[in-house]
C-alpha cells in the first residue's frame, strides 16, 4: 500500500510514501493533465479513485464514480476522458472527468485486464487473451477506420454484446479491414450468449475457400458477394439484412451484392451479437480492424445503406450546407 517514485532516466529510486492511511490499495496510477494530480485505482474498491499531489505525494481527495466498476487494474487520462481497466467486467471502461461512467469500449469476454495506456491516437490495452501469463496488447482507436482506426482484433479475441431482443427482421452493418485471408473470418454474429453450436447463429464474414465476403446460416449456407475478391489492408463497409422468412441480402460499400429468397428464420434465438467471432466456441475470429458496427432491429432498406455507406466515406461530400436565410 505504497507509492514509489522513481528516476525516469535511470530507474533509480528516489521515495515512496505509505497510502494504508486512506485504506485503498494501489493497482494503477495516471496523471490527469486537468488539474495536475495523480489518480490511483484500488483493485478492491472501484466506487471511487484517489488523488494524490505528484510533487509532494500528498493525499488529494477521492473522485467518486457514478457507478462501481469493480477489480481496477489499469487507468489512463486520454482525449479527455479516464479510462479504466476492469478485470471483473472484462472491459476498458470510459468515465468523464466527473466521475460519471460512460460505457465499455472494449471486452473481450475472458482473460485478465492487467494494464492501460495510450499512444497520441490509441488506448493501449494489456490483456491476457488466454488466461496465462503471457498478455498481448490491444490497440484501441476512434473509428477512424480509413486511418487505420477502428478496434484491431489480431486473430485471437473477439467483442460481444448480450442482453438483446430476439428479432426476426434485422440488419447487421460494419467496416472492416482484413490483415489476414488465410482462413474463414468472421465479421459479425447473432446468435445466444455462450452458444458453441452452428444450428442457431446467422453470421457476416469472409468466406476463404471462395475469397469473398458472405452471409450465412446452417441451413441456407452461403449468400456470397458476386463482385471482386476483397483485398486485405483495404476498408469495406458491410451489411447483412434478414427479412423474416421473406428474404435475406448482403450488401458490401452501399451496393448490394447478392440476395435470396425464401429463407429459413436465423437466428430462432438471439440475445448476442459476436464481434469478430462465430460465437463463444471463437473460432473464425477476425484478424484485422473493425469499426462502426450495430444490430439494427428492423430490415433497412437499399437506400439507407447507400447513404449510410456515402456519408461514412466521403462524410465531406456527402451534403452542403447553403447560405444563411434570414426570415
Amino acid at each position: 500500500m505504497k507509492i514509489a517514485r522513481y528516476d525516469a532516466a535511470t530507474l533509480n529510486f528516489i521515495d515512496a510514501v505509505d497510502v494504508s492511511a486512506q485504506n485503498h490499495e494501489v493497482s494503477s496510477i495516471a496523471y490527469n493533465p486537468v488539474d495536475g494530480l495523480m489518480y490511483v485505482t484500488s483493485f478492491a474498491d472501484g466506487s471511487k479513485l484517489f488523488k494524490y499531489d505528484p510533487l509532494s505525494l500528498e493525499y488529494s481527495g477521492q473522485l467518486a464514480l457514478s457507478t462501481t466498476v469493480q477489480e481496477l487494474q489499469g487507468i489512463t487520462f486520454w482525449q479527455g476522458a479516464i479510462w479504466l481497466n476492469s478485470d471483473n467486467l472484462n472491459a476498458t471502461v470510459r468515465v468523464e472527468l466527473d466521475g460519471t461512467v460512460r460505457q465499455a469500449v472494449f471486452t473481450a469476454g475472458g482473460g485478465s485486464y492487467e494494464g492501460l495506456s495510450h499512444t497520441s491516437d490509441a488506448l493501449l490495452v494489456f490483456h491476457d487473451t488466454t488466461g496465462s501469463a503471457n498478455g498481448v496488447i490491444k490497440q484501441i482507436r476512434p473509428y477512424d477506420i480509413a486511418g487505420g482506426g477502428g478496434i484491431d482484433l489480431g486473430g485471437s479475441t473477439y467483442l460481444k454484446t448480450t442482453g438483446l431482443s430476439l428479432r426476426t427482421s434485422w440488419t447487421i452493418g460494419v467496416s472492416v479491414v482484413l490483415d489476414a485471408k488465410s482462413a474463414n473470418r468472421a465479421l459479425l454474429s447473432y446468435d445466444t450468449d455462450g452458444s458453441v453450436s452452428t444450428a442457431n447463429r446467422a453470421t457476416m464474414a469472409f468466406r476463404n475457400s471462395s475469397d469473398r465476403f458472405g452471409f450465412w446460416n446452417t441451413t441456407d449456407s452461403w449468400l456470397l458477394d458476386g463482385g471482386a475478391a476483397p483485398s486485405t489492408a483495404t476498408k469495406y463497409r458491410m451489411h447483412a439484412v434478414q427479412s423474416t422468412t421473406a428474404s435475406r441480402k448482403l450488401y458490401k460499400d452501399g451496393a448490394q451484392a447478392a440476395t435470396q429468397s425464401g429463407v429459413t428464420q436465423k437466428p430462432t434465438a438471439g440475445d448476442t451479437l459476436y464481434v469478430g467471432t462465430e460465437n463463444a466456441v471463437a473460432a473464425e475470429t477476425l484478424d484485422g480492424r473493425i469499426g462502426f458496427y450495430y444490430l439494427r432491429p428492423s430490415a433497412l432498406s437499399a437506400d439507407w445503406i447507400a447513404a449510410e455507406y456515402s456519408n461514412l466515406n466521403a462524410p465531406a461530400s456527402f451534403y452542403t450546407v447553403g447560405s444563411e436565410e434570414i426570415l
